[in-house]
């Protein structure tokens, strides 16, 4: 405790040195400091969140995507095996009109 006492009144000595705060106050000082801190670290979690769901969002994209690519390759495999059926049936009938 002594240690942030020291670094405080340094922080106070240096704020009255600079003319921020006439007779700076330890007890405001830490406040502000306080305020400070907690601004930066929920700025800092705002955009760790906004990171995540851009992150997520492109996973999404990129599965769905996905999905969509397979779901056509099936759709082009079903087509193919109806086409060749088709023709297989054709070719029976020809057969067996001769």
């Amino acid at each position: 405790m002594k240690f942030f006492k020291k670094c405080f009144q340094k922080l106070k000595t240096a704020l009255v040195m600079l003319e921020v705060v006439e007779n700076a106050d330890l007890n405001l000082v830490f406040i502000g400091i306080g305020v400070c801190w907690l601004l930066y670290k929920g700025v800092q979690h705002i955009l760790d969140y906004r990171f995540k769901c851009k992150q997520l969002e492109s996973k999404e994209r990129r599965e769905i995507r996905k999905l969509e690519l397979d779901a056509e390759i099936k759709i082009r495999k079903l087509e193919l095996d109806a086409e060749t059926q088709q023709s297989e049936r054709k070719k029976q009938k020809k057969k067996k009109r001769r």
